[in-house]
């Protein structure tokens, strides 16, 4: 591990569009007269509330409460996402019954067929506790 801090750079910028699309469209106010001076504008801007005053606001506070309830939010689906591959994962290596036709007159034995498929599912659910949630 390394004790070195972490340095975060800031571009911001706005640019004259050729083709396609690359942020946000500016509003009509904007346009080929003055946008050197609406960039230069924003720019001193930024810089104006890139402080660490800035923070004491109650607009920021309120956009960090914000940002740690969507973290919060991605870590509570990413623990579910993760819970459901491991059962996905789990479910493809077990052994499936493999009867696909039985011809007239003969029989087969369900129990016998899907005895292993059974015991596999109820290990399965019991381990993940599954089963003594519901009951």
């Amino acid at each position: 591990m390394s004790d070195k801090k972490k340095i975060y750079d800031w571009e911001f910028g706005l640019f004259e569009r050729a083709w396609g699309r690359r942020g946000v469209a500016c509003p009509d106010c904007v346009n080929e007269s003055n946008h050197k001076v609406w960039r230069r504008f924003l720019d001193r801007a930024v810089r104006m509330l890139l402080r660490a005053e800035t923070m004491e606001t109650e607009e920021f506070r309120e956009l960090l409460e914000e940002v740690r309830e969507e973290e919060a939010q991605r870590l509570v689906w990413e623990k579910r996402a993760e819970k459901m591959a491991e059962a996905r994962r789990r479910r493809s290596c077990m052994a499936r019954p493999k009867i696909d036709y039985v011809p007239k007159g003969l029989t087969v034995d369900l129990e016998e067929a899907y005895a292993e498929y059974f015991k596999q599912e109820v290990e399965f659910r019991h381990g993940n506790s599954i089963a003594t949630d519901k009951g």
